[in-house]
């Protein structure tokens, strides 16, 4: 049941955070962990967010009447979210961190319809840092300040960071550095003959013929007209 939002009185919130003590301070009523940022009323205790509301709660000095209506049971648990995560400015295969984020919809599609934002914590009280997050797969959505801001579909081809082209498989594995992302319609990690290698994410523009070295590995790859992969194979 939320809290009166007239005579509110510090036992009324000390009780409803079950801290039962009526010798309570403000400052460890304001401050307590049971607070439950998403029952913080945003019609006495503003904020976009239920993290901003909380903010706003703690902040001081310290003002009893941001709790009226506050309901402890609001909301309920938060759903646990496996997503994938990159910082940069195009998400679409470039490497991501994978993590867990909670949040007030089962997906993300859903969190986007409701604007509801993403969590780093169960709790709710801190947001998802700024960047693209995606749970499903092509599929990526920008959060920023708690606010999804942007999405994009990315195509279903596999990012393959490679050096090259050059003349031979010989000065293909001789490479270091200077490597950039292709990308290629192939099942495996790195493309292997028959496949066909782009400069791009939408596969618009085929890889130039040469011999190319996958970045960090062993493998080589030619590509001898239109992107096509004709053989691969491993350097010495």
């Amino acid at each position: 049941m939320a809290l009166p939002t007239s005579n509110l009185k510090l036992i009324d919130v000390s009780l409803a955070l079950s801290e039962g003590n009526y010798n309570i301070s403000m400052y460890n009523l304001f401050t307590s962990l049971s607070v439950n940022a998403e029952g913080l009323d945003p019609a006495y205790c503003p904020g976009v967010t239920p993290a901003a509301r909380l903010t706003n709660l703690q902040s001081t000095p310290y003002v009893l009447g941001k709790f009226r209506g506050y309901d402890h049971a609001a909301g309920g648990s938060l759903f646990a979210i496996s997503v994938s995560a990159s910082s940069l400015s195009n998400p679409c295969g470039a490497p991501a961190v994978t993590m867990t984020v909670y949040c007030q919809s089962a997906t993300l599609a859903a969190a986007v319809s409701a604007d509801h934002p993403i969590y780093s914590d169960a709790a709710g009280t801190t947001l998802a840092n700024n960047g693209w997050y995606s749970d499903v797969t092509d599929q990526w959505y920008w959060l920023e300040s708690g606010v999804w801001r942007d999405q994009t579909t990315c195509s279903s081809l596999t990012a393959v960071l490679a050096s090259g082209p050059v003349g031979s498989a010989f000065e293909a594995c001789a490479l270091s550095g200077k490597a950039a992302y292709y990308y290629h319609n192939g099942s495996n990690q790195i493309p292997v003959a028959g496949d066909t290698v782009y400069i791009d994410q939408a596969g618009s523009s085929a890889a130039e013929p040469g011999y190319y070295k996958v970045d960090s590995m062993t493998d080589w790859y030619e590509i001898s007209r239109d992107g096509i992969v004709s053989q691969n194979g491993k350097c010495p």
